[in-house]
């Protein structure tokens, strides 16, 4: 079960340095960073994702999100 988790939390990361560098697959991150975030309401709500979807992973994809919305603009 731990290794799940940190194939989970390395693939997360994974997609958080493309997606904020804006590499070739910044739709593909766009997409994961919306999934993550309902995840991660959803985990606050029913508190089932307590250790990868608390509040300061809310924040980081907001975070994420904001700077994959200006490289977009770009």
């Amino acid at each position: 079960m731990g290794t799940i988790f940190g194939i989970m939390i390395a693939i997360i990361i994974m997609i958080a340095v493309l997606a904020i560098f804006g590499v070739i697959f910044l739709p593909i991150a766009g997409i994961a960073l919306s999934i993550a975030f309902v995840f991660a309401i959803i985990g606050l709500i029913l508190n089932v994702f307590k250790f990868i979807f608390s509040l300061p992973v809310i924040l980081l994809i907001i975070i994420l999100a904001v700077f994959y919305r200006n490289k977009k603009r770009i």
